[in-house]
């Protein structure tokens, strides 16, 4: 069998795995209101975390609960993952959170414990891809799973580990406020995607597949300035600002939705 089709095999497998976990959104209850105002000098959510700065017990067992749902039923498939770690990281776990931070749960991954490190990378990719495609909400914010390569290098503003239950990276730093010209290639950035969307309902299903390929570019060109962003100035890095403003305005979901018509469009044309 060609790897493509083995991949393709792979990620209805990895679709129907992650469609049986069920929700985890009713597995804990905010803090009363009255005793938020007291917790918010630390920084961090206090939905998430206590006055100490510390990750609240019922949320970290309820992601240890997700973890081990995952663990699981990827052991069911016959893919069992061994985790090197298990960790919360991401905005939510720095000064900078905000009503759109996601809960990142990343669980390290040795690939040279497959005998197919690429097609069980591939595989893990596409199972987080679907699972996060459910849409598990936690206390309003979305469960965001990824693999992570133990051998991959991150940059995060803060790191917990979640097995332990203790802080392997302290947050530090202040409130970071966009500047002038953040605001301004966000909007750049919003104007170019809505110009997107119009040239695609004219003329681009003429050639949906050249026009994917387009949408790509520019994404990957999206991601890939936040990334070089935050390995050389951190979370305040132009990149990252920009990226984080294109988030809140919407216009990564609009993206994001674009591409999923054109890819759907892309394989109509191709049957």
């Amino acid at each position: 069998m060609e790897v493509m089709e083995q991949v393709d095999e792979l990620l209805w497998e990895a679709k129907r795995l992650a469609g049986s976990l069920g929700t985890f959104s009713d597995k804990v209850t905010p803090p009363p209101l009255e005793s938020l105002e007291e917790k918010l000098d630390v920084g961090l959510d206090p939905n998430f975390f206590d006055e100490d700065g510390n990750l609240r017990d019922d949320v970290r067992k309820t992601l240890l609960k997700v973890k081990e749902d995952v663990l699981a039923g990827l052991e069911k498939k016959e893919v069992p993952v061994t985790p090197a770690f298990v960790v919360l990281t991401g905005s939510l776990c720095g000064p900078n959170w905000d009503e759109f931070s996601d809960i990142d749960l990343h669980i390290g991954v040795d690939f040279s414990q497959f005998d197919d490190p690429l097609l069980a990378k591939l595989f893990l990719a596409y199972y987080a891809h679907s699972f996060n495609q459910e849409g598990y909400d936690l206390l309003d914010r979305k469960l965001e799973l990824y693999f992570q390569d133990t051998k991959e290098t991150h940059t995060e503003p803060g790191l917990y580990d979640l097995v332990d239950g203790f802080w392997i990276k302290v947050p530090k730093g202040a409130k970071i406020e966009p500047s002038k010209a953040v605001r301004k290639a966000a909007l750049g950035n919003k104007k170019k995607v809505e110009a997107l969307q119009r040239e695609y309902s004219k003329t681009g299903k003429d050639d949906p597949e050249s026009f994917l390929n387009e949408l790509r570019t520019y994404w990957e060109g999206i991601k890939r300035a936040r990334k070089e962003g935050l390995s050389k100035e951190g979370e305040a890095s132009f990149g990252n600002q920009v990226f984080k403003q294109l988030r809140r305005n919407g216009t990564l979901e609009v993206l994001a939705k674009l591409i999923r018509q054109v890819v759907d469009d892309t394989y109509e044309v191709k049957r």
